[in-house]
């Protein structure tokens, strides 16, 4: 038999989201739910995103979905905003 190659997948579930982001696991559950709370969602909020998988045991995200969510989530407003408009519009603002 040949060796397999295994992927290595770096899994986070509910638990270890909460902790990135320092908030309670319940917290994570209000941030999911925020596009359906939140009609008017403000424009330079990053959206928190799907999960992977949705297993018994809860939601799963990859590790780097998360650090993603948390970059885009510490830079700093302007650059957010900039970043909104460039997206959605083609320019920013001088």
């Amino acid at each position: 038999m040949g060796a397999r190659k295994q992927a290595k997948l770096d899994l986070v579930g509910l638990a270890e989201v909460a902790d990135m982001l320092g908030i309670r696991r319940a917290a994570v559950c209000d941030l999911r739910r925020q596009p359906q709370m939140l009609k008017r969602r403000p424009y330079w909020r990053p959206v928190f995103p799907e999960p992977v998988a949705e297993l018994r045991c809860g939601p799963i995200w990859l590790r780097s979905q998360i650090e993603r969510y948390v970059k885009e989530l510490n830079l700093p407003h302007r650059e957010r905003v900039d970043r909104y408009f460039k997206e959605k519009y083609g320019f920013t603002f001088p």
